[in-house]
């Protein structure tokens, strides 16, 4: 082999060799850049993340206030509630001992009733009987009808209370949401 055949083939080399470098600094200059490109993709969305914050936190202060304000609502129906139930024990407790004259009277005729022979005194005692189950009838009545308006009005408290306990859960999922979504990614 001469001195030309060998020069050639040490350029052909040289330019193979080269060609294959550039190859492989084009491949690596394309990942750099694809690399670069994804990272700026990532910085606009940190961008757009860092714009929304504020907007964000907005929204979970009010989020917060209207939690607060259910918070405050339930404490004052459950104070109210409590008030209403500790003006009904009284109606209760009369209740109760009316219901147990009744009893006692309506028992009491029931043993004069099957007495064989009706004496003059068993019938005083019927008739008598007969007007204290009128009266106990008459004053349980009474403490019905008085006791209503407290009922009622604890019924409504006991719903409210409950509607306000179910807006709190709503509250605190909504809360939730905004929480996740301003979570930064990492």
């Amino acid at each position: 082999m001469d001195y030309e055949s060998q020069e050639r083939l040490v350029k052909q080399k040289y330019a193979a060799d080269m060609k294959q470098l550039l190859s492989e600094v084009d491949s690596w200059i394309q990942k750099l850049s694809d690399e670069m490109k994804s990272h700026k993709e990532t910085l606009t969305q940190l961008s757009d993340l860092d714009a929304q914050l504020p907007r964000l936190k907005e929204i979970l202060s009010a989020e917060y206030k209207a939690k607060k304000a259910i918070i405050a609502s339930n404490k004052a129906l459950s104070s109210s509630l409590g008030v209403v139930l500790d003006q009904l024990k009284p109606f209760e407790e009369d209740l109760q001992t009316h219901q147990a004259k009744l009893d006692n009277a309506c028992s009491l005729k029931k043993r004069l009733s099957q007495k064989v022979p009706s004496t003059n005194i068993t019938k005083l005692a019927e008739t008598q009987t007969d007007k204290t189950i009128l009266a106990e009838q008459e004053e349980i009545n009474k403490l019905k009808q008085a006791s209503k308006h407290l009922t009622d009005q604890a019924s409504g408290l006991q719903s409210k209370l409950e509607s306000g306990n179910l807006d709190l859960l709503n509250q605190m999922k909504k809360i939730r949401m905004v929480k996740d979504v301003s979570i930064p990614i990492n």
